[in-house]
């Protein structure tokens, strides 16, 4: 008689492979089969974040569970730590060697993420890793601590915050290294990055697939449109727009990309934003008459551009690409009713949709979403782009809005999901559930 204690592990993890967090720590006390069968998924990623750091170090990590039981070691992938507890100012010395510790016994990593200030300790236990694949890191490094940076090797995605001119001079070399190898390129906040130096990495790179430039004032969309004649494979683009250009040039025809499947834009007016910057970035938006038959995915960051000004750029986008496009995110950018009523109406396709939900405005915006034949996933963007309070979404709004929108299936808002189900009768049964903490990425990237 087969029970679950006897199934065969491969089974198992199969099961587990759809659990998280603290479901996969509670089944891992079921019974020994299931810890054996847990213990590969319970350890693939070694996390540390802000409520880890607060409770250090009354709370043991799990960097020193690995310490204390090496052989786990073997499980982990990827380690992401995105804060660090902090001891008189500065970073805890006894956090720092737990994790240098359990980072040696780690041979078979494959992502590497730090986000908080750079430690130097970490930095040489990086190179000579065979099947580190993955990294983002903040790069604020002395030429010394750039020059061992450059020497991880083989690397499939590498993303840079906050590069300093240390890093960004060695990153030629760098991309020449690791050129074979590297399809996804991600430099944020770099206030060093020139184009020479650009122009220089991306010319190794022809065969790079993901190209993301956000928050590099020296590098503006008319430079990314010159550059990305050097990868024309990519498939996924996101760069700044801004008004603060230099020198007036005119908009260059734009290299084909026909394998884009996301675009993500940034829209910033610059220090010296002023009342005509909202006219004049929505110009610039409007006028790169860019047109991707495979786009699928797009992501627009416009908070300088006026609400009634950004529905004109949102009938742009849909005038080219309302057929393909699956997944439509917003951030830090208020859309009007009539432009989610335009998106639901023309995009036959799309399954996820991103925005503040205008909850004020709850009835027009439930009748927008019934236009909709194909959404499934609506994100409440929760950014902070109304004064005063905002209301949160409740059972009662969540079932109206399920209601109306006949294909959606989950609402995700403040870190809780809500899930639909339609009896035979057409009546809604919402339920809800604690938002899994998943790894947080840039909000331009692309979906996992």
């Amino acid at each position: 008689m087969v029970s679950a204690d006897n199934l065969n592990l491969d089974v198992l993890g199969l099961i587990f492979a759809h659990l998280t967090g603290k479901d996969l720590a509670a089944v891992a006390l079921v019974s020994k089969p299931f810890l054996a069968g847990v213990i590969p998924r319970l350890y693939r990623t070694l996390s540390f974040r802000i409520h880890n750091a607060k409770r250090y170090p009354s709370v043991r990590t799990s960097f020193s569970t690995i310490l204390d039981h090496p052989d786990l070691a073997t499980h982990v992938r990827n380690i992401d730590i995105r804060a660090t507890p902090l001891l008189h100012s500065r970073v805890d010395p006894d956090f720092i060697r737990e994790c240098t510790r359990a980072l040696e016994l780690c041979d078979n990593l494959r992502s590497f993420v730090y986000t908080p200030t750079a430690v130097t300790a970490i930095l040489p236990l990086l190179p000579g890793r065979e099947r580190l694949r993955e990294l983002r890191i903040n790069a604020r490094f002395t030429t010394a601590q750039a020059a061992t940076l450059a020497k991880i090797g083989r690397l499939e995605k590498l993303e840079l915050d906050r590069g300093s001119w240390e890093v960004i001079d060695v990153l030629p070399v760098w991309t020449a290294a690791i050129q074979h190898t590297l399809k996804t390129l991600t430099l944020f906040m770099s206030a060093e990055l020139n184009f020479q130096v650009l122009e220089t990495a991306l010319s190794h790179l022809p065969r790079l697939l993901e190209l993301h430039i956000i928050a590099c004032p020296n590098i503006d969309h008319l430079k990314v449109m010159k550059l990305v004649a050097h990868t024309p494979l990519l498939e996924s683009l996101a760069f700044t727009v801004t008004e603060t250009v230099q020198a007036p040039e005119p908009l260059l025809p734009p290299p084909s990309l026909s394998n884009l499947r996301h675009l993500a834009l940034d829209a910033r007016a610059g220090l010296t934003a002023n009342p005509s910057s909202s006219a004049t970035l929505l110009s610039i938006l409007t006028s790169i008459n860019w047109s991707f038959p495979s786009l699928t995915s797009a992501a627009l960051k416009i908070p300088d551009v006026k609400a009634e000004a950004s529905h004109e750029l949102i009938l742009k986008l849909l005038t080219n690409h309302a057929l393909t496009l699956q997944r439509l995110v917003f951030v830090d950018t208020i859309v009007e009713v009539r432009s989610i009523a335009e998106i639901c109406e023309r995009c036959r396709r799309l399954e996820v949709l991103s925005l503040p939900l205008p909850m004020k405005e709850i009835l027009s915006f439930s009748d927008s979403l019934a236009l909709s034949p194909s959404l499934r996933t609506l994100i409440d963007g929760d950014a902070h782009v109304t004064h005063g309070p905002r209301p949160y979404l409740n059972h009662e709004n969540a079932q109206y809005i399920m209601l109306h929108a006949r294909a959606l299936t989950r609402i995700i808002s403040d870190k809780r999901i809500w899930t639909g189900r339609r009896d035979d009768h057409g009546r809604v049964r919402v339920g809800l559930e604690r938002q899994a903490a998943g790894p947080s990425a840039h909000w331009f990237m692309p979906p996992g």
